[in-house]
């Protein structure tokens, strides 16, 4: 039978502290029972959708899919099984496993499985025995400041080069007057200003370049160092001049040798002897010597 009424309240046999159980109103206009969830004790609630404005607790949650918008509707957390297909937010973890990984930074790729795109790497040390493309270049610099009176000095350093190819060592100083002296490997030019070495180097070389000057009142630094530029292109600058074949003077006298090198010159007045020309050797038989 139909029960008209707005809402049912459940009391203790005495009739005191009653609690309203259902409640009937209108949601989106259409009429809606409401049920006091704090009542339910032990029960399923069998629905499409659960709307709850403050949290939801529960011990496990069982689900093919599920979908975490924030207040704007984006999605924060969108998972398919067991699997999460989108995380939005700062992950900090001591280990990731994985057989594939692509970062973007807006919308361009930086990291991705094949390879690695960036634009600067910082403190990175390489450790591999070949590095495809162009040559590699390597630098070290150092500096010396003076200040006032000065005793003699020699400072240096070792430069191990990685590579054969041109070790350019460099100097410079404020003083117009050549105070110092550029030393590289059995090698020196003083620094008027500014000065430069250029060495050649092998693989595996290691050389001493420094700056040595007497005592002496100036006051400046002094800076120095050397850049290593090696690779299979280090040398593509250095011609091999080939040596051409000697071709004889045209106005020198047939079957007559430049040098005599390996050959005897020829004797004319004699006919068939040893003192013949080589090429009339070849094209006569000789005749007996008389």
């Amino acid at each position: 039978m139909p029960v008209l009424a707005d809402s049912f309240q459940v009391a203790l046999p005495d009739g005191t502290n009653p609690k309203p159980v259902f409640s009937v109103t209108r949601i989106n206009g259409q009429p809606a029972v409401g049920v006091d969830g704090s009542l339910i004790a032990d029960g399923t609630i069998v629905g499409r959708r659960v709307i709850a404005l403050d949290s939801i607790d529960a011990g496990q949650i069982n689900s093919r899919g599920l979908t975490i918008r924030d207040q704007a509707g984006s999605v924060v957390v969108d998972m398919t099984g067991m699997g999460a297909g989108y995380i939005k937010g700062r992950l900090t973890v001591g280990q990731i496993d994985t057989e594939s990984l692509r970062i973007t930074r807006n919308g361009a790729v930086v990291v991705d499985a094949n390879g690695l795109d960036a634009t600067y790497i910082r403190n990175l040390m390489v450790d591999t025995l070949q590095i495809r493309g162009e040559a590699v270049s390597k630098n070290d610099t150092r500096s010396i400041t003076v200040n006032g009176w000065t005793n003699a000095f020699n400072y240096s350093f070792q430069f191990s080069c990685s590579d054969s190819g041109t070790l350019l060592a460099f100097a410079d100083s404020p003083f117009a007057d050549p105070v110092a002296t550029l030393y590289g490997r059995n090698r020196s030019v003083p620094v008027n200003g500014s000065a430069v070495l250029v060495l050649n180097v092998n693989a595996g070389e290691v050389v001493t370049v420094g700056v040595s000057s007497p005592a002496i009142q100036k006051s400046g630094v002094i800076r120095y160092g050397c850049v290593l530029s090696g690779g299979r292109d280090a040398h593509r600058h250095h011609r091999v001049r080939r040596r051409r074949p000697h071709r004889p003077d045209r106005h020198q006298p047939a079957g007559e040798h430049p040098a005599g090198r390996g050959r005897r010159q020829a004797n004319p007045d004699r006919r068939g002897g040893p003192g013949d020309a080589v090429c009339a050797r070849r094209r006569h038989r000789a005749a007996p010597a008389r």
